[in-house]
């Protein structure tokens, strides 16, 4: 039979062993949330699948992931696609905002983009930083740098591929090092394909 004393022994060595378990669950809870709460996606540039084509245009959204620490005063982009079979409309401004609290205006030449089949697209804040990009203003539900407006040619087929490039694009601040860009591999891009009668 055992004794009161290894009986309470045992208890009170039962006790610690839960108590030591309860401990490392929770701290190792805590570590996991922290490294979650710290894990950034690389800053990505994503052209992103229209949600409807008809029969006459469409528009595609260009959506930003994320940024660095610092702040962008300038931006610069170059985006390919079909003039053969498109015609680029336009551009309408987004939902992501710079600082002041406001939409930033971009700048772009419809008549140079449908005949190179090139899209440069501009962003140049002349205050120094006051209406610059930040990574702070970004977030799910806003992330859209713009939207692109397009038109088919009589000549297109629904059933034809389209496909929209990211040639370039440059995130610049003024601390040249720490400017984002394509060529230098700290900006990431996604381009997109798709078919037009597929998302009719």
């Amino acid at each position: 039979m055992i004794s009161k004393t290894k009986k309470i022994v045992c208890i009170c060595v039962g006790i610690v062993i839960i108590a030591v378990c309860v401990t490392m669950f929770f701290l190792l809870s805590h570590k996991d949330n922290k490294n979650k709460s710290t894990v950034r996606t690389s800053p990505t540039v994503t052209i992103e699948t229209p949600e409807k084509v008809d029969d006459d245009n469409f528009s595609v959204d260009v959506t930003l992931s994320s940024l660095g620490d610092s702040i962008y005063p300038a931006v610069s982009m170059c985006i390919d696609f079909d003039s053969e079979y498109l015609e680029f409309q336009g551009i309408t401004n987004g939902n992501v905002k710079v600082i002041g609290d406001t939409v930033p205006e971009w700048n772009v030449d419809t008549g140079y983009s449908n005949e190179t089949g090139k899209i440069n697209i501009m962003y140049l804040d002349i205050s120094g930083g006051k209406y610059a990009f930040s990574d702070s203003l970004l977030n799910d539900n806003d992330n859209i740098l713009f939207t692109l407006d397009f038109s088919f040619k009589d000549n297109a087929q629904s059933d034809n591929t389209y496909e929209f490039e990211i040639e370039d694009a440059v995130f610049a601040t003024e601390n040249s090092e720490k400017s984002l860009a394509v060529n230098s591999g700290t900006l990431k891009t996604q381009n997109v394909k798709f078919i037009p009668e597929d998302l009719k």
